[in-house]
């Protein structure tokens, strides 16, 4: 047997022990593939692996929080989604030769604190880079940071807070359909219709929370914009036409009961026609309301709608339809 060490350019090192066989062939077993050092990492742990540590903590008391969810992603390249309360993080993973994976080629990290509230996260790509930073669980709530950088934290760990969560109660909305919170973009149109001198935060891109139909009590996290929806899909065009929302902002340690119109008010109605007098069908129709809300409707295949509980006096309608187009040939 004969022992051959291979160091190609990429920068890995492969020690490979080759036997010659009876009858001329040649096996090749790879013993290690590993990546080479990072120049210019974080000296700290293994030589060469970037990490961030930090220590979560109860804004109120400073008391360690255990068990918490934590995740990180790059704020150009990575993604931090709140579906339900569950923390997770999507992001490409840089790798060598199609498979192995590269030291601190991680674009997203994700991990959990321990019984002291400490966490450490490893292998991200760039400790000079801007990561977003969600961490919290359900009966404690959740904080957000943005634009974090690692290099600040070498010798000092990160100290998250968080603050008392803020609570929305949807029974009432519950009872109406099928609903959903979204939490709200600097970017998304309905910030501009709907939301109008609010106050509170947009959420940062990249990072996104929503809650579908499965509790009617729900954590957020406070002083930031929220849209509440009940929805109708359209089978036809496949789309949630909009039956009834509300921009919200939450305050820490508060219940936020939101109860949609029940009573009172007019029905608006009517049909919805194209240029040339033809009905069209399938259009959510959506009216504003002076206290906030949007009502809204889905024509049918004739083009009429509905919409019930209307405040009287003059108001704006806002007509959105999604088409299916097939491409030609």
């Amino acid at each position: 047997m004969r022992l051959v060490t291979v160091r190609p350019t990429t920068g890995i090192t492969l020690a490979a022990a080759l036997w010659i066989l009876p009858i001329g062939s040649v096996l090749v077993r790879a013993q290690d593939v590993s990546p080479s050092p990072a120049r210019g990492a974080d000296s700290a742990g293994k030589a060469g692996v970037h990490r961030l540590s930090g220590v979560v903590v109860r804004k109120r008391d400073g008391k360690p929080v255990v068990g918490a969810a934590v995740a990180m992603a790059d704020a150009k390249k990575g993604r931090i989604v709140v579906r339900n309360g569950k923390i997770e993080a999507f992001g490409p993973r840089k790798r060598v030769l199609w498979f192995f994976p590269r030291r601190n080629g991680r674009t997203v990290c994700q991990g959990y604190t321990d019984t002291q509230g400490r966490f450490t996260l490893r292998n991200f790509a760039s400790t000079k880079r801007k990561y977003n930073i969600v961490v919290g669980m359900r009966d404690v709530g959740f904080a957000l940071l943005t634009d974090v950088r690692p290099a600040d934290y070498r010798d000092k760990p990160l100290r998250i807070e968080i603050d008392e969560p803020a609570q929305a109660n949807l029974s009432a909305v519950d009872r109406v359909g099928y609903w959903r919170i979204v939490g709200l973009h600097a970017e998304t149109q309905s910030v501009e219709r709907s939301a109008g001198s609010l106050p509170g935060k947009p959420w940062p891109a990249r990072v996104d929370l929503s809650y579908y139909n499965r509790a009617r009590h729900v954590t957020l996290l406070p002083e930031y914009r929220y849209r509440v929806e009940v929805t109708e899909y359209c089978r036809q065009n496949r789309y949630h036409a909009t039956l009834l929302a509300r921009t919200i902002v939450p305050e820490a340690g508060k219940t936020l009961r939101i109860v949609p119109p029940e009573e009172g008010g007019t029905v608006l109605s009517g049909q919805v026609r194209d240029a040339a007098g033809k009905p069209l069908p399938y259009v959510n129709v959506m009216v504003d309301t002076p206290d906030g809300w949007t009502l809204g409707a889905l024509a049918d295949k004739e083009g009429r709608y509905s919409i019930a509980h209307v405040p009287p006096g003059k108001r704006r309608l806002h007509l959105v339809r999604y088409a299916r187009r097939v491409a030609p040939g």
